[in-house]
């Protein structure tokens, strides 16, 4: 049966195709009954025939509906119509990470946002007994308000298989046992299944995949996201592979200097050849995020010198806060001197200072006052802000900006 925009499935009606992958078509469409657009992902017509496709279809229907999580995408449901069978689920507006990256300059908060989110989301399935198992950028949307959400749970493997999800001519107890049967058989040794790029190493080897699975690819798409490429790549597949299961990435500082320390830690956690010696539990990574993003926000962050090894403290932001306070202290400093000296001022030899008169009614300075002082006498109202001193005679209200020659000193 072909399907194009405008036809109806049941009571969704096809809009505009939107994409397409290995496990379906994806279109946007409009839900007649609720009035709301949604997304259906169609499984291609010629593989309706295709058991095992089928069976994994409705396997990613049973795994995605037991979620529900802000940062993964909602089932509506499953159906069929007319032989084609489909799934429908939550439209999510906005763009795919990689997209995302692409055009996004935001630096360490921003990266760090969309990993914790993505983390959240990630162990929120894991703890319902969900492996994502082909977890990278296109599989992750950002919302036009900036959110996360995981889609495509299309090749989830079900820890703990529920029941609920009734087949096409069979009871749930025999659509349970066909779950199951093709659950073993998309894990067993030598059968593999996901993206290259973001595999694991026991994925590549068609081994037994759980969470820790997951963690290996998230670590994989959190150094994409700072680095702006892969950890692992060769000319091929089979060259990507062998880089998986042998090579060390290059560390992140290489390529980003001012990286924090922590962030090289998580990384290689999640990076860990061996299942065991990554993070055992999801949340885990979730609360190292947690501590990361808040240190990053309130502390200079610990950086790397990429030729000496060595620690630093160090962070733009936070030295640039510190210059603006250095320089209010000193105004502040100067305005009091001031003060006290006018008096002085005004009865010195011409050659010591020059009083130039300036109306602030007309020419308001360009930055905000930052000090201001009364003489001890009553006479002046001395004040400072970022381009000079200036003082006010209360008497007749005229401000005047005090220049002094070069090596004047007060004394």
């Amino acid at each position: 049966m072909k399907i194009e925009a405008g036809q109806q499935l049941l009571h969704y009606r096809l809009t505009e195709k939107v994409g397409e992958g290995g496990m379906g078509v994806v279109w946007k469409a409009l839900d007649t009954e609720l009035h709301r657009n949604v997304a259906l992902k169609v499984l291609p017509p010629e593989l309706t025939n295709n058991e095992e496709r089928r069976l994994r279809f409705q396997r990613e229907a049973q795994a995605a509906a037991a979620l529900n999580h802000a940062n993964i995408a909602v089932i509506h449901g499953v159906g069929e119509d007319g032989g084609v069978q489909f799934l429908a689920m939550e439209y999510v507006q906005g763009v795919t990470l990689r997209q995302h990256m692409a055009k996004c300059e935001g630096g360490h908060r921003e990266w760090l946002r969309l990993a914790l989110q993505i983390a959240e989301g990630l162990a929120h399935a894991h703890g319902n007994g969900v492996v994502h198992r082909d977890l990278k950028p296109d599989n992750v949307m950002v919302t036009t308000e900036g959110h996360v959400k995981i889609l495509d749970f299309g090749l989830a493997k079900l820890l703990e298989p529920r029941p609920g999800l009734e087949g096409e001519g069979g009871s749930q107890a025999d659509t349970k046992t066909a779950l199951d049967t093709i659950s073993r058989e998309l894990t067993r040794a030598g059968k593999v299944y996901g993206t290259v790029s973001y595999m694991s190493p026991e994925q590549a080897r068609g081994g037994t995949v759980d969470t820790r699975s997951d963690l290996f690819s998230f670590g994989i798409v959190l150094y994409e996201i700072v680095t702006g490429k892969l950890p692992f790549s060769g000319d091929s597949a089979m060259d990507t592979l062998s880089a998986i299961l042998r090579a060390r990435p290059e560390p992140v500082v290489a390529s980003k200097p001012d990286t924090p320390a922590e962030l090289q830690r998580i990384l290689d956690k999640c990076l860990e050849k061996e299942p065991r010696d990554r993070y055992q539990d999801t949340r885990d990574l979730v609360v190292d995020l947690r501590r990361l993003r808040r240190e990053t926000d309130s502390q200079p962050v610990q950086q790397v010198d990429t030729t000496s090894g060595v620690r630093i403290q160090g962070d733009k932001p936070q030295r640039s806060t510190f210059g603006w306070v250095a320089a209010g202290v000193a105004l502040v400093a100067i305005a009091i001197a001031a003060v006290f000296l006018l008096p002085r001022l005004a009865q010195s030899p011409g050659p010591q200072r020059d009083l130039r008169p300036r109306q602030l009614t007309a020419n308001p300075p360009a930055n905000p006052i930052t000090a201001s002082a009364i003489s001890p006498d009553g006479k002046y109202l001395a004040y400072a802000d970022y381009e000079g001193l200036y003082f006010r005679l209360l008497s007749s209200g005229e401000d005047h900006r005090l220049e002094l020659e070069e090596g004047f000193c007060f004394r």
